[in-house]
């Protein structure tokens, strides 16, 4: 892994002057040129990513560029968060955006070959439009792949919402909860619940078909997560209980209006009380009602893997949010890297399976073996 250091060190920097790309070792202080910017999204806090670079424009920070690292089929990756946001933030206004080129270039300096986040083109279109302006102008044309996020908008009141959007049997489901004694609580300390969370977590290993992994099933990883999480006030716990029980729990993230359920899981024991309805009402409703949050985002619509969640949040109303995931060639091997990636999303979106996946893997061997190193 390229480290923050890394950048700084690096002989190809000390050669330039002055220094664009500067890492940021100090969480604090990342987190509040984070929460300065009206740009910023929750995957830009500290704990998403584990390279925290600010780019300078006439000596100040200007641009927040967090990151993580891979190298895959001997390309060097820095990215964004896998699925989610977290690309470039400037720190003032749009026009900070004019420094990205040379981040890009310093980026392309130390070695890496590709850049790739996701911007919200249903969130904020401006900073999209000027984005793709930047990168155009400076020479950097990404390669696009369309993401449908689940979003729901709750700048209207929760009476409309729940009236409008959600769907009658949704609305029954709550009531079911509610007359069995369910609340819905906001937890201050989840810690104190830690046995709890495990027992909700342990009620079934297998969730939507997958194991579940580790930083579930393991208490000390459960409880380092939400040790560190606590620490913000944009993070919040919400709980789901039946006779004073524990049955489920949401974890969501906050920032700048926009909110994200990054956790969402319930007893497998208590399913036929409605506890999901219960629980995912009672968030939406504390979010609408105290005006915390204008529109949250639950993953992203996925038909082929995760059909019975889609449906379950359809029932809420949610909608499809477009999203952009750009790869942002920095080299001619990651401009190839990222057309046989895209090539591979959209075999696989149009159910092509083997029939076009199958010559783009004999293509990209073929070329691993010539040397130019690409094995997406």
């Amino acid at each position: 892994m390229v480290t923050g250091l890394y950048l700084r060190t690096h002989p190809e920097f000390v050669k330039e002057q002055p220094l664009k790309t500067i890492p940021c070792s100090e969480r604090e202080r990342w987190d509040s040129m984070v929460r300065a910017s009206t740009y910023t999204l929750p995957e830009h806090l500290w704990p998403y990513s584990s390279q925290h670079v600010r780019v300078l424009k006439n000596g100040r920070a200007a641009l927040l560029l967090p990151l993580q690292s891979r190298i895959e089929g001997g390309v060097k990756i820095a990215y964004s968060r896998r699925r989610g946001s977290g690309g470039p933030a400037p720190l003032r206004g749009l026009d900070d955006l004019e420094v990205l080129p040379e981040a890009l270039s310093d980026l392309r300096r130390v070695g890496y070959d590709l850049l790739v986040f996701t911007v919200k083109a249903h969130w904020i279109p401006r900073y999209v439009l000027g984005l793709s302006r930047i990168l155009l102008e400076g020479g950097f044309a990404p390669k696009i792949t369309v993401m449908h996020a689940r979003i729901l908008d709750l700048e209207e009141d929760w009476d409309r919402i729940w009236s409008s959007k959600l769907s009658k049997k949704v609305r029954n489901l709550v009531r079911k909860f509610r007359r069995s004694g369910g609340t819905v609580q906001r937890i201050e300390d989840p810690l104190s619940l830690l046995p709890q969370i495990i027992s909700c977590n342990m009620s079934s290993t297998v969730r939507q078909g997958r194991p579940l992994p580790n930083n579930y099933t393991r208490p000390e990883l459960v409880a380092g997560r939400l040790r560190l999480m606590n620490d913000y006030r944009e993070f919040s716990f919400h709980g789901a209980f039946l006779n004073d029980r524990l049955v489920g729990y949401a974890h969501v993230i906050l920032l700048n209006g926009y909110a994200y359920v990054s956790r969402f899981l319930t007893h497998a024991g208590a399913l036929r009380s409605g506890v999901s309805e219960g629980l995912l009402a009672g968030v939406l409703e504390e979010m609408s009602s105290t005006g915390r949050a204008k529109r949250v985002q639950y993953a992203y619509w996925s038909p082929l893997s995760h059909p019975g969640v889609d449906h379950f949040l359809r029932q809420f109303g949610f909608d499809v949010g477009i999203e952009y995931k750009l790869a942002v060639p920095l080299t001619s091997r990651g401009r190839l890297f990222a057309t046989l990636s895209a090539l591979k999303v959209r075999a696989a979106r149009q159910g092509k399976g083997a029939g076009l996946l199958l010559p783009i893997r004999r293509l990209s061997e073929w070329l691993y073996n010539l040397g130019i190193g690409i094995m997406p």
